[in-house]
């Protein structure tokens, strides 16, 4: 059985605290240096720093770079679009293959009621063109 810690382990009592290299990565388990430390040892743990700092400041200037991010916004639109359109194709496709279905009979033939259908098409547009040849004269 588990129980949380939320306390100093005993082992950790008197050592000195760690320092994260990152704040979003993995912290850097290389404590401060002792205060009997060699100037070596202060030597090479400033270069450390240094170096973390560098590193920070690299990714900071990436996240903010506008122009990474104008490209990563534009990636992240055409994404969707190109998602909206893959569904309004599907959805398109559906639609063409009930009408068909509902258009024509088992057998593959076009149904009675398409031939009505095609047939009153036909008549109200031809009805359309008799008004409006007897309204030009």
């Amino acid at each position: 059985m588990s129980t949380a810690h939320n306390g100093p382990r005993a082992e950790d009592i008197g050592k000195p605290p760690l320092r994260p290299t990152d704040p979003a990565g993995p912290p850097d388990l290389t404590p401060e240096p002792a205060d009997d430390a060699s100037p070596e040892d202060i030597e090479s743990d400033i270069a450390r720093t240094r170096r973390e700092l560098a590193n920070t400041v690299s990714e900071l200037s990436r996240k903010l770079d506008p122009t990474a991010q104008a490209q990563h916004q534009v990636e992240d639109i055409a994404s969707r679009v190109r998602g909206q359109a893959e569904h309004a194709g599907q959805a398109a496709q559906s639609s063409i293959s009930r009408a068909r279905d509902a258009a024509t009979g088992e057998d593959g033939r076009p149904s009675p009621t398409a031939w009505i259908t095609l047939g009153a098409g036909v008549g109200i547009l031809a009805g359309l063109v008799a008004i409006g040849a007897l309204r030009a004269r």
